[in-house]
């Protein structure tokens, strides 16, 4: 599959969602084009460059949603107020905001299993589901994606202690998700020395 040039998004803004949650918004293609929600994995990684690239910027309007805690939104690693039904709500209050009776829901991983979510949530307003890397948080699908990597204990502690060391953690829990997410479908180059 060919994938389209990155482009400048044509227009990117912040949605308030409320306890103190601002949701980054980039809106790419057409404004008439057919819309398209894309829902990135996580934990916090944000939308990827390259799921845009999949979508003919001449056709579509692809809506990137970086959820609560993640990517750009802020504040950054938050999970206070950050739950599957809020986060439901942000999705329900984008389209909302946008005035969209409809779209196409794309999820890969964790914005799979969102995606899902939203479909039977709210089904009048998917017009179609296209998911990737399905990820079911089922006690065997849990244990099936942490083993093998880092210690949470680790992570936990290194995520506490700020600083240098929790860029370490973010970037060792970076490293374990798209290793076994198959080398990266969602995810760009290593973001080492870049501020997390």
């Amino acid at each position: 599959m060919t994938l389209h040039a990155d482009r400048t998004p044509f227009r990117s803004w912040t949605l308030d969602a409320g306890h103190g949650h601002r949701l980054q918004v980039d809106e790419w293609g057409v404004p008439d084009g057919t819309p398209a929600l894309l829902l990135h994995g996580g934990p916090g990684s944000g939308c990827s460059p390259l799921l845009r690239r999949f979508f003919d910027p001449a056709r579509y309007r692809v809506i990137c949603l970086d959820q609560r805690g993640a990517g750009r939104s802020l504040p950054r690693g938050s999970t206070v107020h950050n739950t599957t039904a809020e986060l439901l709500a942000d999705v329900h209050l984008l389209r909302q905001r946008l005035g969209l009776p409809r779209w196409l829901v794309v999820g890969g991983s964790w914005g799979a299993t969102l995606a899902l979510a939203h479909a039977l949530a709210e089904p009048q307003a998917v017009a179609a589901l296209l998911l990737r890397a399905l990820f079911l948080p089922r006690r065997q699908d849990i244990d099936a994606f942490f083993a093998g990597g880092p210690s949470l204990d680790v992570l936990a502690a290194g995520l506490r202690a700020g600083g240098a060391e929790a860029h370490r953690s973010a970037l060792a829990w970076w490293r374990h998700e798209r290793e076994r997410s198959g080398g990266g479908a969602g995810g760009g180059s290593d973001p080492e020395g870049a501020a997390l």
